[in-house]
């Protein structure tokens, strides 16, 4: 049996990762390796991007007769000098070489696997550091900007509060300049009127008594208590307008209350009524108390009204005769009743 094979070991030491607590821009960048299987003979390499040639120290070819030769095996060449029929035994140790074989290339898969496997995270730890790189270069690049930008606008904030106290301090000197100039034009204002009016003053003053010295006493004496008497009229006049209003409030005031207190009354009327209502609806049901209070209330009105009748009547009967002839009547009407 010819076996014919080529394994490729390739001696790549996985990357450093104990050192990671270091500074992240000492790395350098990597590129990540492509997904799929590599080429023949080809060796990815992180720090340039390409896939290079393996070294031919660090390929082990097996080919043929040789390895079958270095396994122990027998190959198709010696097999043929012993005789086709093997023995028990001869079987037993064919499968032991192939067994081992088999483990052999197993191991040298698995360990190609766990090479491939450390390129890999090694990669991976590469990129993980890069991204870690940029990402604290962005925040180290952003913190700047943002410290940069907060000390553009307390700058900013500064000259602004600077500009509008300087403003300020304009606006309150001009207001004090404003505030004299009106208080001097004012008080020379004051001063020309004053003067004005003094001399008006004196004027109409000089011209009274000139006009008096040429009027007849006796006249004036009259115009002054006509306008005198003209003036009492007045105040007589607000004094019974005001005791008009005043009589008219009072008025306007009592009505008012006797309004309220008629309201109340009829508010009480009618919840008595509503009262008297449920007593009589209870004493129709057989309520002996109900019709106990039905009846003294009809008694009580009705006597109420009686009286009502014979006052209308002794009022009507005083005004239609007089009140000697009605005193008179009805003293008659009590000694007949008397005498009877």
């Amino acid at each position: 049996m010819s076996v014919s094979s080529e394994m490729s070991f390739v001696s790549n030491v996985p990357a450093n990762t104990e050192n990671t607590d270091k500074k992240i821009v000492d790395a350098p960048k990597l590129f990540p390796k492509p997904r799929g299987r590599a080429p023949k003979n080809k060796s990815w390499n992180p720090e340039t991007g390409v896939w290079e040639d393996i070294p031919a120290e660090l390929t082990i070819r097996v080919d043929g007769d040789d390895a079958m030769a270095e396994l122990g095996l027998e190959t198709v060449s010696n097999s043929s000098k012993s005789s086709t029929k093997m023995t028990q035994e001869e079987k037993e140790q064919r499968r032991r070489e192939k067994a081992e074989a088999r483990e052999a290339k197993a191991k040298a898969e698995a360990e190609l696997k766990k090479q491939k496997k450390a390129e890999k995270e090694a990669a991976k730890a590469e990129k993980m550091l890069a991204i870690q790189k940029e990402k604290l270069a962005k925040a180290q690049a952003k913190e700047a900007a943002k410290a940069e930008k907060e000390q553009q606008l307390a700058q900013l904030k500064l000259e602004k509060e600077q500009a509008n106290a300087a403003k300020l301090a304009a606006k309150v000197e001009k207001d004090a300049l404003i505030a004299q100039e009106k208080e001097r034009k004012a008080k020379a204002r004051a001063d020309a009127k004053a003067e004005r009016d003094a001399q008006k003053k004196a004027e109409k003053d000089a011209k009274d008594a000139a006009r008096l010295a040429s009027l007849d006493p006796v006249k004036e004496a009259e115009k002054a208590a006509k306008k005198e008497k003209a003036a009492q009229n007045k105040v007589l006049r607000q004094e019974k307008a005001l005791a008009r209003r005043l009589a008219n409030e009072r008025k306007e005031a009592v009505k008012a209350v006797k309004a309220e207190k008629q309201a109340k009354k009829e508010a009480k009327k009618a919840e008595m009524e509503k009262d008297l209502q449920e007593k009589r609806a209870l004493a129709q049901s057989g309520n002996e108390d109900a019709a106990i209070f039905v009846k003294k209330y009809d008694e009580r009105k009705k006597s109420q009204e009686i009286s009502s009748r014979i006052m209308k009547a002794c009022s009507a009967l005083k005004k239609a005769i007089g009140e000697e002839d009605f005193a008179e009547h009805l003293e008659a009407l009590l000694a007949e009743h008397n005498d009877e």
